[in-house]
């Protein structure tokens, strides 16, 4: 059995059996192209472009290479693969920009050791005691050192 298939504005339109002279005329083929093509080609619904001489189709490197699509954005041709760029790549490609790095301020800080500070403050308000002395006055101190720096 042979086989051909239809061709409109350069796009397969379908792959058909038998008889290449059989009358399409009043069918959604009318107007299309007849190209005899392998029987065990397979044949999809691309561009006539995207297959060789033989009717095998091209593989996406090639069509990439030869302009017929394009390589999608986030991938990269490495040899013989298409693979999907690393985050490096990305932000290189200008696809993404670098994730913001956390700079904790003088307040910030302060914050954290006002918090370090004030259970034991309580506490010692509690049970009337003053152990941690030492401590809140070296954090009390750090805290008095980062306010002059936000002045």
């Amino acid at each position: 059995m042979k086989s051909f298939i239809t061709v409109f504005d350069g796009n397969i339109t379908g792959k058909h059996f038998g008889d290449i002279s059989a009358d399409f005329s009043k069918t959604e083929y009318a107007e299309h192209e007849k190209i005899e093509v392998p029987y065990e080609a397979e044949i999809f619904l691309d561009n006539v472009n995207f297959y060789d001489k033989n009717w095998k189709r091209k593989t996406d490197i090639q069509l990439i290479k030869e302009k017929l699509i394009s390589l999608p954005d986030g991938f990269i041709i490495e040899g013989d693969y298409i693979r999907e760029m690393s985050n490096d790549e990305r932000i290189k490609a200008g696809l993404e920009k670098p994730k913001q790095v956390y700079i904790p301020t003088a307040q910030d800080k302060i914050n954290d050791l006002e918090a370090l500070i004030t259970p034991r403050r309580l506490r010692e308000a509690v049970l009337g005691v003053q152990e941690s002395f030492d401590f809140i006055k070296d954090i009390d101190d750090q805290i008095k050192e980062l306010r002059t720096l936000i002045q």
